[in-house]
């Protein structure tokens, strides 16, 4: 049998390399005889961790920090092991017991714990913890309670007795195990005589080193969010209202809290012109998060959810800790949160109160590691809890590196709107400010038409032309200029020869633009009937519908945003 004495580095947690555990029963004879629990059987890799000198630093802190300090050990250690697939047996006051179906899983978990505890003990004045390890494997057996015992919990016991403050050590089999996953260095310690194990067991040391300074920010650009990953081709005008953007990035990069809203007409460019602000940040390293308003969904603070997805899949593990230690599970009411626990509960106002100082605080935490980007897309569609999140998030601290970027519609927007009580307030906020945008001017135009050509076009003065006749059926607006010259496309006014796009004048003039269909013009290859029954063959179904502008001019509705099919246009462009 083996020695079941405790060991002291976990003096703190009962039974936890206990071999067997029996409980009395009566038979019908009256002897006494004993039956051991249900259990099953199975090979995992186990981690045990300790903190070392607890007992001193309950001692020189007293009871309140030392218990608040816990907590935070034990979010620390549970977040990190659940993000790697690991299941927390038992944390037993200073330390844990893992179960983790890799070792490469259990190898990882490790050596993170040790750095995310190396982020956090940067930032105390006074209360730090160090930690050892121990790490083995082999076959375990499992109780109904979900309790573990088995040889690799006595040796991955002994391995952390035998560790060091931060030192990491293993039993060979775990090396063995891994089989090289994960690109861990391995040191070898030599036979290790384990009290209680009949042979010395062969260890090796995982060397591990702190992550970059989150100061420094990510070690390479972070990925977009899908509804901004544009390509990346050349953008036609807009450069003010683009160099305002990147001006206003700066600020907020340099630590002053910015706040823009876009505003315009459907088509008018909104998005196009934030996914480029987002492909310009992105070259610097920022953290680039998009929430979009549904018209059909009201489903409370819908963007807000879809923004913090992306931030949580992409931050470091020590950021969120440090906002779970500070804000524990209140984010959860929104988005699961690894290591979060249950939110508090109160009365719906003070709850909503911790909901948003919660979101803020992660924003903050986050833009400390990184420069923020939040865009909040279709705001002409946002519930009110949305609104009044994005609210108390313009007025939290001004100095967190963060930029707020809102989109919404003020051809759509009515005075009882909830955004229209918004905008009035965000006058009045210092880091605030509005940009409206207007359709493409003439030159813009022309070169939206070379862009979306890819720069192989006929002469300026063609050109020219055909800008005056956009300019004159769609003022400006990119998506409307678009259909147009994807109707001349379809109609053979415009073609290619010789790899560069040309156009029939007196052809172009003739035809005109699917939009005078609607008005009572010719009738022309893309009225509403024949374009839809097109579109259906093509995959587009009835998604382009005609509508009325303002003068009595016919126009088409910008289909919903998710993409438009590849169509037998020049080459693509960034409009407006």
């Amino acid at each position: 049998m083996l020695d079941l004495i405790a060991v002291p580095a976990v003096r703190a947690y009962p039974r936890i390399d206990r071999c067997r555990q029996w409980s009395p029963h009566r038979s019908g004879d009256g002897c006494g005889e004993f039956q051991r629990p249900p259990v099953s059987s199975h090979t995992a890799t186990i981690l045990v961790t300790d903190l070392v000198g607890s007992t001193e630093v309950r001692v020189r802190l007293g009871e309140e920090r030392s218990e608040a300090l816990r907590r935070d050990h034990d979010r620390l250690l549970r977040q990190v092991v659940e993000s790697r697939g690991g299941t927390v047996i038992k944390c037993l006051g200073d330390g844990v017991l893992a179960s983790f179906a890799g070792a490469a899983d259990a190898l990882t978990a490790g050596v993170e714990i040790q750095q995310v505890v190396h982020e956090f003990n940067a930032g105390q004045a006074e209360a730090t913890l160090k930690l050892r390890i121990g790490i083995s494997g082999g076959d375990i057996e499992v109780e109904a309670d979900g309790d573990c015992f088995g040889t690799p919990v006595v040796e991955a016991s002994r391995l952390c007795a035998a560790a060091t403050g931060a030192q990491i050590l293993v039993a060979e089999v775990v090396k063995v195990m891994a089989r090289g996953r994960g690109g861990h260095d391995f040191a070898p310690i030599g036979a290790l005589a384990l009290k209680g194990l009949p042979d010395p067991i062969a260890a090796f040391e995982v060397r591990w080193e702190p992550r970059r300074d989150e100061t420094s920010g990510p070690a390479a650009e972070l990925p977009l969010p899908s509804a901004l990953q544009t390509p990346w081709f050349s953008y036609a005008g807009r450069l003010a209202e683009r160099e305002r953007l990147e001006a206003v990035y700066k600020l907020a990069s340099a630590g002053e809290r910015r706040v823009v809203l876009i505003s315009g007409e459907p088509g008018i460019g909104k998005t196009r012109l934030v996914a480029h602000l987002a492909r310009q940040v992105q070259e610097d390293r920022a953290l680039v998060l998009y929430g979009r308003c549904e018209e059909e969904l009201d489903v409370a603070y819908q963007p807000m959810t879809e923004a913090l997805r992306h931030l949580l899949d992409h931050v470091p593990p020590g950021v969120v800790a440090e906002h779970l230690a500070a804000c524990g599970g209140e984010l959860s009411r929104l988005v699961p949160v690894v290591g979060a626990g249950p939110p508090e509960r109160s009365d719906p106002e003070t709850e909503r109160l911790r909901l948003f100082e919660a979101v803020a605080d992660l924003l903050r935490r986050t833009s400390r590691w990184t420069s923020v980007v939040l865009v909040l897309d279709d705001l002409h569609w946002a519930d009110r809890s949305t609104l009044m999140l994005l609210r108390h998030l313009v007025r939290a601290d001004p100095t967190m590196r963060v930029m707020i970027v809102g989109t919404y519609r003020d051809t759509d927007l009515a005075r009882s709107h909830p955004l229209a009580d918004l905008l009035a307030d965000l006058r009045r906020e210092e880091g605030s400010e509005r940009l409206a945008l207007g359709g493409l001017d003439e030159s813009e135009t022309m070169e939206f038409i070379v862009a979306r050509a890819g720069g192989a076009t006929e002469g300026p003065e063609r050109v020219l032309t055909l800008a005056n006749l956009l300019l004159e059926e769609t003022d400006g607006n990119p998506f409307f200029m678009g259909e147009v010259l994807d109707h001349l496309v379809d109609a053979g006014a415009l073609f290619q020869r010789d790899g560069r796009w040309q156009g029939d004048a007196e052809m172009i003039a003739r035809i005109g633009s699917p939009r005078r269909g609607a008005r009572g013009r010719r009738p022309t290859p893309l009225s509403v009937g024949p374009r839809d029954q097109r579109d259906s063959d093509r995959g587009l179904g009835d998604r382009y519908r005609f509508r009325r502008r303002g003068g009595g001019r016919g126009a088409r509705s910008p289909p919903r945003r998710g993409g438009r099919p590849a169509r037998r246009a020049p080459a693509s462009t960034a409009a407006g």
